[in-house]
């Protein structure tokens, strides 16, 4: 198994490209609460641009973007008010972020596309949102293998399990939060036009859990990586196949539910059943080679049911090309 070392978890050195960036995300759901949180942010050191993407939802529904910049490259990560600290690599991460998120008003079953955009930002009601949450592994970190049709999406890429605990205050209204949750690290550039569609799926519960990123890229290339942890075995992800059961919507058919195999380097099938709680739409322009396409990723949080009957939460990004326009 590849898993992590130490210096997969510091900064890297750019690569001589202005698209390089490092990126970082976090996610935690808990059941108890029935409260969950996503967040990422990157940063491009050719550039000195850095952003990030921040949504709540269950219990409070609450969706944030932001733009900042650096002048030098270092493990800090301070984006606006969200900072990110590497206490201890492949151990600990401390997440804080003091700032306003938009509340959306269409809840169900995806928000509305803008949620994720600078207008609908604008339009939206803000209420002030502190929190400072520990991540604390519970599993080892998982690197994914360097292979060279992952180079237009990352130069490295690890995944990892956590257990998030801490306080989050959302306006007048303060959570403990104890849950776990996934997190991942990848760093090299992104070209989210590459692939014409792919998944990026998290599943946590103690004692079993999941990552992996699936992709189908042009003209019939197909990629997999990530791992399975059952107990004490831990495997790696050779094979990944859906059906995902949709409904009719503009722009692209709301996923609603999703039955996934997920294949084991050691002969090993996991079958595992989703329903799709709530989704929050991120959609990425880009030009390439003169034509502006449009990239669609329905981020969703996911209720599962496992193979033995047991209930698991976790992220799936439901994401694929859906338009290009000259």
């Amino acid at each position: 198994m590849p898993l992590s070392q130490v210096s997969d978890d510091l900064i890297h050195v750019p690569e001589p490209n202005p698209g390089w960036r490092e990126s970082y995300y976090f996610d935690f759901y808990d059941p108890k609460l029935g409260l969950g949180m996503w967040h990422s942010a990157g940063k491009r050191p050719f550039k000195g641009h850095s952003g990030y993407a921040l949504g709540a939802w269950g219990l409070h529904t609450l969706a944030g973007i932001g733009l900042d910049h650096f002048t030098e490259h270092t493990e800090e990560c301070v984006v606006g008010g969200l900072r990110y600290e590497c206490v201890e690599p492949l151990k600990r991460w401390r997440t804080t972020f003091d700032g306003e998120l938009g509340i959306p008003t269409k809840l169900q079953p995806r928000l509305d596309i803008r949620c994720m955009l600078p207008e609908g930002q604008a339009e939206m009601q803000r209420v002030r949102v502190k929190f400072d949450l520990m991540v604390t592994s519970i599993s080892p970190a998982y690197t994914y293998k360097d292979l060279p049709h992952w180079k237009p999406l990352f130069s490295g890429h690890l995944d990892q399990i956590g257990r998030t605990t801490g306080s989050m205050t959302i306006g007048d209204a303060t959570y403990e939060i104890d849950a776990v949750g996934g997190r991942d690290r990848s760093w090299g550039t992104r070209d989210w036009t590459y692939p014409r569609m792919w998944r990026f799926v998290s599943l946590v519960r103690e004692g079993f859990d999941l990552m992996l990123w699936y992709t189908e890229a042009d003209p019939d290339l197909t990629m997999v990586d990530g791992y399975v942890k059952d107990g004490d075995a831990w495997m790696e992800v050779v094979g990944y196949k859906e059906a995902v059961r949709t409904e009719p919507a503009p722009g692209k058919p709301v996923p609603r539910s999703v039955t996934f195999e997920v294949a084991t380097a050691n002969g090993r099938t996991y079958r595992v059943e989703g329903e799709v709680m709530q989704i929050m739409p991120v959609l990425f322009d880009k030009k390439k080679d003169g034509v502006a396409v449009t990239c669609w990723n329905d981020r969703a949080l996911v209720r599962y049911t496992l193979p033995n009957g047991d209930v698991a939460y976790g992220n799936i990004e439901f994401g694929e090309r859906v338009a290009s326009r000259s």
